[in-house]
């Protein structure tokens, strides 16, 4: 049965008093967890596709990777068309990439790690699913191309990304939704969600309250999580030229991320600037694999040493084997802890890049009860301890100041 919310209501609206043959449109639906923002960006699909019959529509579903768009956003596209009762098993085409046929028009799902995504296709509609998780870049390519409608949805779980600059444009509405307003949601999911508030004394008994989880995903709200390692950064392009040493880390992973990095510093006072970029962020099941990734960067050759993860000896044997300048850092009880002072010494500059913004906005140190401990929590900081290796070894002249 078709039932879409207020939200669709709203979308339609803007739709019909802002699209012409002129102008288009972005909508960019930020709220809590199931909110119902996908399913009626769906529901606004299937209108205009009906509405438009007679005129074959460009139209993409886009997520950050070509999987998650297939398991995840398709598997709700169909299971939406499903409930509303106009699902067609045969109009679903799953290869070489899925699409769907509808009224006549049809769907595209892609990834945004897909080569083509990131040059950009002519559209009339897009939608952007979990756009928080997607490229800026791959993004713009597409956006420019857009005929009539882009529509995106996210829960607000960064206070700081590039996708809230797009309130400054004149053709962009920021619509804001909650659980509340899904009137299909059943009540085990409602509490679920609720049982997040920190105000309700019986989830602080229960151990259920969480003031980060409830902010974004029960009430919508953009923040920050509680006790991150590096709350204050600056994002930037690029490492400026102006630089004054360059220095290379990289953190071992193979079921987890290999990260590599670029670390620069520019001497200033009262306080140094020091620049991270990410070069390389991948699992790497060998280290062929690493020497590989080492020569077509250019670095870890010659006079350029790379500073590594200690972890592995048989892996830096290897390749400092095949003639790569790989150096293990020292580690010591309290190691971790010493690189992480470290790199507050300086002022932070991260160039832009959606996995380092994972690392930051979620690296954490644990809290208790309302108490932030000494202890990191040692998830997303595969890129920051790559980071954490190339401070305390080349940078000591500054940080043992």
């Amino acid at each position: 049965m078709f039932e879409p919310n207020e939200l669709y209501f709203k979308m339609c609206k803007l739709y019909k008093e802002r699209v012409s043959k002129e102008s288009k449109l972005i909508i960019v639906n930020a709220g809590s967890s199931r909110s119902s923002k996908t399913w009626d960006s769906f529901h606004l699909i299937v209108t205009l596709c009906r509405i438009h019959k007679k005129k074959s529509l460009d139209i993409y579903i886009l997520r950050d990777t070509l999987v998650n768009c297939r398991d995840f956003t398709m598997k709700e596209f169909q299971d939406c068309l499903k409930v509303i009762g106009i699902y067609n098993p045969n109009d679903m085409i799953q290869s070489p990439k899925p699409v769907y046929k509808l009224f006549g028009h049809k769907i595209k799902f892609r990834g945004l790690d897909d080569e083509q995504a990131t040059e950009g296709y002519p559209s009339d509609i897009l939608f952007f699913n979990e756009v928080l998780e997607t490229n800026k870049g791959s993004r713009d390519g597409l956006i420019m191309r857009c005929r009539k409608l882009v529509l995106m949805d996210f829960n607000p779980k960064f206070s700081d990304h590039e996708v809230y600059t797009l309130e400054k444009r004149s053709d962009c509405v920021f619509l804001h939704s909650t659980y509340l307003n899904n009137r299909h949601l059943q009540p085990s999911v409602k509490k679920e969600i609720e049982s997040y508030n920190p105000d309700i004394p019986e989830n602080v008994t229960n151990g259920t309250a969480d003031k980060y989880r409830w902010k974004v995903y029960g009430l919508g709200e953009r923040c920050n999580r509680e006790g991150l390692v590096f709350p204050e950064v600056t994002w930037v392009d690029a490492i400026p030229a102006d630089c004054d040493q360059i220095s290379y880390g990289m953190d071992f992973g193979m079921t987890a991320q290999t990260a590599i990095v670029k670390c620069a510093i520019r001497l200033r006072k009262p306080k140094c600037d020091l620049f991270i970029q990410k070069l390389f962020y991948a699992p790497t099941e060998s280290s062929d694999i690493v020497n590989q990734v080492l020569t077509q960067l250019q670095i870890g050759i010659g006079k350029t040493h790379v500073n590594c993860d200690n972890n592995l000896p048989g892996w830096i044997a290897d390749l400092q084997a095949k003639g790569k300048y790989v150096l293990p850092t020292k580690k010591f009880p309290g190691s971790r802890e010493y690189w992480i002072t470290s790199i507050k010494k300086f002022n932070i500059h991260l160039v832009k890049d959606i996995d380092l913004r994972k690392e930051q906005e979620n690296f954490c140190y644990r809290v208790v009860d309302g108490k932030q401990l000494s202890e990191t929590i040692k998830k997303y900081d595969h890129i920051l301890s790559a980071t954490g290796y190339s401070v305390v070894s080349d940078f000591k002249h500054i940080i043992d100041k």
